[in-house]
């Protein structure tokens, strides 16, 4: 009986002591600046879920693997709109010039508006709104 239980507390602390327990943390985790350069840029790449950077040979390789622009033969001129959660709005717009001897030229920017998104905090704060 002894035996048992001192196996039982033995596993009982393991168990207790492998995986952490936050039963009520409420700390925000994952919210980083720049999270917008997460988006996918252009329909291709994002139908692709990603899986762009080894097929990439237009503008849009400036976006994923800059070596993809080795294969641009002529002049391209790509712009992206995606309309995202909230009234979010993303836009990218990449130019890709081939020069001849000198390779390739490329330019491309990246553009995210919020829209108006009303803010909302706990009501015990004075700033924002009452959460209804």
């Amino acid at each position: 009986m002894k035996k048992l239980i001192i196996t039982s507390i033995v596993f009982f602390v393991i168990a207790m002591t492998t995986s952490p327990m936050f039963a009520q943390q409420d700390a925000k985790l994952a919210q980083v600046g720049m999270a917008f350069l997460d988006i996918p840029v252009g329909t291709r790449a994002a139908a692709m879920g990603g899986a762009y950077v080894s097929v990439c040979d237009d503008a849009n390789s400036m976006f994923w693997n800059p070596a993809g622009m080795a294969l641009v033969t002529d002049r391209e001129i790509i712009f992206n709109y995606n309309g995202w959660i909230a009234d979010i709005k993303h836009y990218s717009g990449a130019l890709a010039a081939n020069i001849g001897n000198f390779g390739v030229f490329g330019v491309s920017v990246i553009m995210m508006d919020y829209g108006q998104i009303t803010g909302t905090r706990v009501a015990a704060n004075e700033a924002g709104y009452e959460i209804i």
